[in-house]
């Protein structure tokens, strides 16, 4: 479905830029509608150098200036825990009553949403957006909470290359000579919103954070080894009732 007739049903239209590959080529393809559309971006805090850079030299390619929201993911985490993709019991702030862990700990998807997701929807409404593009593909989700097309709370969906593959990404911003983080070519699958994220073990980062930005990996691998330290009780009670 193409964007153009976007503006036939919107006044507002917003696209979100994240900096990661996708972003970057969605917001190429729908480039003649920059005029008409307001590009956001929110700064966690904690963001990689290279997506800041990622998203300047896109401003300048494309001539439009984001508008960033701030958020501050680092304070956030030493208010309610540092992210995890496997969340023991005994961290959780109820466990934590119970247990005494000192370990503070929450799931992944509770510190984007509140760090990324949760702010830039509010801004969303504020800024009374009715249409937002983003560069979301089918085939990274096994069931999207909403469509390309869909209505959501008042908000339309657009995803301009949702049913593209990453080799049709990947030759379109080779082709179109657009800026990408250069952790893709060495190996991580998908970008990370957070330099000094604890959580999204999967997304192959972790030897490129290593190379790059070595501080940042040392304080990474400290706090990975207190999540497994948390986790170790868990597993273990695990082990004993597989054995039974």
């Amino acid at each position: 479905m193409s964007a153009d007739g976007i503006f036939e049903r919107h006044e507002r239209v917003a696209f979100q830029l994240s900096g990661g590959r996708d972003s970057v080529v969605a917001l190429h393809v729908v480039r003649h509608l920059l005029p008409r559309m307001t590009v956001y971006f929110t700064d966690t805090g904690d963001d990689w150098p290279e997506t800041l850079a990622v998203v300047s030299i896109l401003e300048t390619m494309l001539g439009f200036k984001a508008v960033r929201i701030q958020t501050d993911a680092p304070r956030w985490r030493m208010d309610h825990g540092d992210p995890t993709d496997v969340l023991p019991a005994c961290a959780t702030p109820l466990g934590r009553m119970v247990s005494g862990c000192a370990q503070r700990l929450v799931t992944r998807y509770e510190c984007c949403w509140n760090n990324i997701m949760w702010p830039m929807h509010q801004r969303m409404l504020a800024d009374g957006i009715t249409c937002i593009v983003r560069g979301v593909r089918g085939e990274d989700y096994a069931a999207h909470p909403v469509r390309s097309g869909e209505v959501d709370g008042g908000i339309e969906a657009h995803y301009p290359i949702f049913e593209w593959d990453t080799a049709r990404v990947d030759a379109y911003a080779r082709e179109h000579d657009l800026p990408r983080a250069p952790w893709y070519d060495e190996g991580a699958h998908h970008g990370s919103d957070c330099l000094t994220c604890t959580a999204w073990w999967d997304d192959g980062r972790q030897a490129y954070m290593r190379r790059h930005h070595p501080a940042a990996w040392h304080g990474y691998r400290i706090k990975l080894a207190g999540i497994r330290q948390a986790l170790a009780g868990d597993l273990a009670l695990m082990d004993a009732q597989l054995a039974v």
